[in-house]
């Protein structure tokens, strides 16, 4: 694994070198392509605009992928390229490469799989074939459509492409790291595409919750108990990061843990109080567009709000909540604006 790596290392170091005018657009990809995106942005406009089913599909694949990703980080036990190079005794002192840092690549957890490259590749593949089911409804034209959905297949393949590119770019990930993250995901994504999400009761929410909450505790305590140091890979962050306000808590694996439960929790709750239409409803474009702009719009209000670091447990819950709200805007903003019209006309 060294060898690779250290191969893995020459070619990234030639495309910092190589391309160092990139640096702009790689940043604004790997920010785009980063998981939170997938209950930020992902989620709303699924929800809003190709129906709760869709929606839900979304935030479920999202999960999934979020919480697998995290549970195989945790047992592959793969370094990041930006602290590997400094601590590997494949080099020598005078040999060892520069590998230039961003303010994005120092993220605190095991680098195997690619978190970005996972959960983009299965959050954005169901968002996608969501996608064509609505082209194909609307458009007339068969051809056309089936037409507009190869060019949407196409844009995804190289934005996956992109986003891993931007994570060997920014020093964050080894090839290998992406590579691997990315077929993981769109391998989840397949599968997630075949629940029945519209059949699940607040239960099935609460249980699946607490099922990725214990589990990530488990794994944290099993690891503990063969005698690792779970919290090794923060510890090298926090070592080889050129500057120490670049490592940041919410690239931590129980904060995106947290990020998952309450997006899930939250959304089912809402779901069953609320009489939620779950099939694609044709027309109404007016309607879903000023839903989804609000959606987003509450999301990104919503996660611009500070959050203390002071106490690292409660700000874990706080994340939590955070995206809790995050589901309950959507749910209930879509709802109140789906609904608008029928109530005036029943008045």
């Amino acid at each position: 694994m060294d060898q690779l790596q250290r191969a893995e290392i020459t070619l990234l170091q030639s495309l910092q070198q190589t391309f160092p005018d990139l640096e702009t657009p790689m940043l604004a990809i790997s920010r785009f392509g980063a998981p939170r995106n997938a209950f930020l942005l992902c989620f709303p406009i699924a929800f809003c605009f190709f129906g709760a089913r869709s929606g839900l599909q979304v935030l479920w694949v999202a999960v999934i992928s979020e919480w697998l990703n995290s549970v195989l980080k945790w047992l592959m036990i793969g370094q990041r390229p930006y602290w590997w190079v400094m601590e590997s005794n494949v080099y020598t002192g005078e040999e060892r490469p520069f590998l230039k840092q961003f303010k994005i690549t120092c993220e605190t957890g095991p680098g195997c799989p690619s978190g970005h490259a996972m959960v983009a590749a299965s959050v954005w593949f169901v968002f996608v074939a969501s996608l064509n089911e609505y082209i194909m409804s609307e458009v007339r034209s068969v051809q056309r459509a089936k037409k507009a959905t190869r060019i949407t297949w196409t844009i995804y393949s190289l934005f996956i492409v992109l986003v891993c590119v931007s994570r060997v770019y920014t020093a964050t990930h080894f090839p290998h790291q992406v590579i691997l993250g990315a077929l993981t995901g769109i391998i989840v994504a397949a599968e997630t595409r075949k629940l029945s999400v519209e059949n699940y009761g607040f239960g099935t929410y609460f249980l699946g919750g607490l099922f990725v909450l214990v589990s990530i505790f488990l794994e944290y305590y099993l690891i503990s108990l063969v005698g690792l140091d779970p919290g090794w890979s923060m510890k090298l962050a926090l070592k080889r990061c050129v500057y120490r306000e670049w490592v940041h808590m919410d690239t931590t694996l129980f904060y995106a843990i947290s990020r998952d439960v309450g997006a899930f929790f939250f959304a089912g709750m809402m779901c069953s109080c609320l009489t939620v239409k779950y099939d694609r409803v044709r027309g109404q474009f007016a309607k879903k567009l000023t839903a989804t702009l609000l959606t987003v719009a509450a999301a990104h209000v919503i996660e611009s709000m500070y959050v203390p670091r002071g106490y690292v447990i409660l700000f874990y819950i706080l994340g939590a909540l955070k995206y809790g709200l995050v589901s309950i805007s959507t749910v209930g903003l879509n709802q109140a604006v789906s609904s608008y019209g029928s109530q005036n006309q029943n008045l």
